[in-house]
């Protein structure tokens, strides 16, 4: 087995002004953050851990948990990031990475397709625009379809919102594949679950198996450009 180049543990940052007890002010308790050296570069940033604490070893039980799993993720993480960039991957800036891949999935895909959205109704200047909310909400997609159809009719011809209203059914059969479930903070399945489990295929796979014509180049198209997507802003294309 080929020795890990790296070592991840969890440790209290003390160089983080303190919380101090209201009833004991000697008591001072400090976040949990994570311990990356690679190469010889240490590196801190912060864990999905919430509690703070005075000492490591007096974390209960549930953070005991989340630390085993936290360290597990990472572990993952960290060797495809290493496979996929070998010499370029560094630990600067590996926070930011972590939050991506830590990213609800489906969480992604809804924002870029409320994006395109309204991308769409602005730049076709509807009188509209202004009176529809665009910001995400889980589960907003589909009101803002419905929405958008019936305030922007011709929207119904484009293209690009063709590929907007055949992505739910997408989604939906993503969801009866990939169930999802929350887990210490989290909701799974993961930036990380897509680029890493195959994701990709059983998606294309479903495609293939349920469209024809139109519909199945349309749909191919959207799943290259969001798997693209993905890959770009973690691993890289």
């Amino acid at each position: 087995m080929q020795k890990r180049r790296y070592s991840i543990k969890h440790v209290l940052n003390r160089n983080l002004k303190p919380i101090v007890d209201p009833i004991d002010p000697s008591i001072k308790l400090y976040p949990v953050y994570v311990q990356l050296i690679y190469k010889r570069k240490n590196y801190l940033f912060k864990s999905i851990v919430t509690t703070y604490y005075t000492d490591l070893n007096y974390s209960n039980k549930n953070d005991v948990d989340i630390m085993s799993f936290e360290c597990d993720f990472l572990r993952n993480i960290i060797e495809l990031e290493i496979a996929e960039k070998k010499e370029k991957f560094d630990v600067p800036g590996f926070a930011f990475q972590y939050e991506k891949y830590r990213r609800s999935i489906v969480s992604e895909a809804e924002k870029l397709l409320i994006g395109k959205i309204e991308h769409l109704i602005r730049s076709g200047e509807s009188k509209f625009q202004n009176v529809i909310d665009f910001k995400y909400e889980p589960g907003k997609l589909h009101l803002l379809l419905e929405a958008a159809k019936v305030l922007v009719p011709d929207i119904r011809e484009n293209t690009t919102f063709k590929i907007c209203e055949l992505s739910e059914i997408f989604w939906e059969s993503y969801n009866n594949s990939f169930p999802m479930k929350e887990k210490y903070g989290l909701i799974f399945p993961t930036l990380y679950d897509w680029i890493r489990k195959g994701h990709k295929t059983v998606m294309r796979d479903f495609i293939e198996s349920t469209f024809k014509g139109v519909k199945a180049r349309l749909l191919m198209e959207y799943l290259e450009e969001f798997d693209f997507g993905m890959r770009a802003q973690t691993v890289g294309v």
